[in-house]
């Protein structure tokens, strides 16, 4: 454990790293209309529903939402 630890601390210490805000932007009221609009054109799209259908037939997502899903332990190491 000490070793993600470790890397995490030097990821977020990195140069790679950036607070939210410097990469996203703030969301206004426009904004939020703006996505409802394009959620609306989705909605009415035919593959779209036929996508949403079979995700919500999936017996996986079944399996994840009623907390089915086994764990599997297995030793892990962070690459560097």
């Amino acid at each position: 454990m000490d070793r993600v630890s470790q890397d995490f601390d030097r990821y977020w210490a990195s140069q790679s790293s950036y607070p939210a805000e410097r990469l996203l932007s703030e969301v206004g009221d426009e904004d939020l209309t703006d996505l409802g609009t394009s959620l609306a054109v989705v909605e009415d799209n035919a593959e779209a529903q036929r996508f949403v259908a079979a995700v919500q037939n999936s017996g996986f997502l079944r399996q994840v939402l009623n907390r089915e899903l086994a764990f599997v332990w297995a030793p892990v190491e962070p690459l560097l």
